[in-house]
């Protein structure tokens, strides 16, 4: 996927989720893949075969270092993707749902998505 492709996969999962992802236990720290089937803004990018729990316990820039099936998957080139998929994790990750629109906007702005 491209990052205009990339940004409206998760523009409109964390939309319409509009909650975020968290596991029950730890309901102030953000996970891939939380409570009843959800998922962060790179949660949603790694597909079911590609994801292990184990990964929780990871930040981004840990999960594509210790994954590097993920790396691949989300196809990277260079430090100007990771920076900009680590852009959008923060916005699921220290935003509440509800500034989600807005930042969204000026990301895609910022972005010239």
């Amino acid at each position: 996927m491209n990052r205009i492709e990339v940004f409206n996969k998760v523009k409109q999962h964390l939309l319409t989720q509009n909650e975020r992802s968290t596991v029950y236990i730890n309901s102030d720290r953000c996970s891939y893949r939380g409570d009843n089937g959800m998922s962060c803004a790179i949660g949603i990018l790694i597909p079911d075969e590609l994801y292990k729990p184990c990964m929780e316990s990871n930040n981004f820039y840990e999960l594509l270092e210790g994954f590097p099936a993920v790396a691949i998957h989300l196809d990277l080139d260079g430090l100007e993707d990771v920076e900009f998929l680590a852009e959008i994790q923060n916005i699921h990750d220290c935003n509440r749902p509800e500034k989600w629109p807005t930042k969204l906007s000026k990301f895609a702005e910022e972005h010239k998505l």
